[in-house]
């Protein structure tokens, strides 16, 4: 070997090294960023309309009902158990259960009253993208599908107390999700998340369609 040979053959060595180290720091920096997590979350559900009021008070109204009044509560409590997986700081895929409560609406009139509820529920799957503002607090938009159930009942006791008569129908279908919120990292394998999100056009002809919204609190663990 030359004395002019081993700067030769030396450069190309170092080489390779740097270039071996900047891979394994890019790939060591993806798998910290890599986490799958526990999502759990409660919440206010709001479901409009639920039950068409309406058209329920003519109904009733049309069968002879007197001394009538009638109540809608569309807000109902709901909650959310989701699995997720985040490749990175900036991106994130969840799947799981909602339960979207229910819509009720209650009429009294002279020896009777009526119900009718509206109640919503189902799978989702989710995608999210983050922006990180610091290292413990980001924001995050997402869109998604909820593959929904739907049950509604209807009850109507008549004058005289007689015995009521009672109805159901439930339906399956797709409906599109969309929402966004906060995250906040208070150690570092636990966040607290705010949100809110939007289910559109949950429902059938059968069951009536519905917008429902829900605001909810929930707690992200790290596995």
């Amino acid at each position: 070997m030359t004395p002019g040979g081993a700067p030769g053959t030396m450069a190309p060595m170092w080489r390779i090294a740097v270039l071996a180290a900047a891979l394994w720091y890019t790939c060591a920096a993806r798998a910290a960023d890599e986490v799958t997590y526990l999502y759990g979350a409660v919440g206010m559900v709001r479901t409009d309309p639920g039950v068409d009021q309406a058209t329920t008070d003519a109904a009733l109204l049309s069968a002879g009902a007197t001394e009538f009044s009638s109540k809608l509560d569309r807000w109902d409590s709901g909650w959310k158990i989701m699995v997720g997986w985040m490749p990175s700081r900036y991106f994130a895929l969840e799947g799981g259960f909602t339960a979207l409560g229910t819509a009720t609406y209650t009429a009294q009139f002279t020896n009777g009253q009526a119900k009718s509820d509206f109640k919503s529920g189902g799978i989702l799957f989710d995608a999210l993208g983050l922006v990180p503002l610091s290292d413990s607090f980001s924001f995050f938009g997402k869109v998604g599908v909820i593959a929904a159930s739907v049950v509604t009942n209807q009850s109507v006791t008549p004058p005289g107390g007689l015995t009521p008569n009672t109805s159901g129908v439930s339906a399956r279908m797709f409906a599109p999700n969309f929402g966004g919120g906060a995250i906040y990292d208070f150690t570092r394998n636990a966040s607290v998340r705010l949100e809110v999100e939007r289910f559109s056009r949950v429902g059938t002809d059968a069951t009536g369609v519905s917008n429902v919204d829900m605001i909810s609190l929930g707690l992200v663990l790290k596995l």
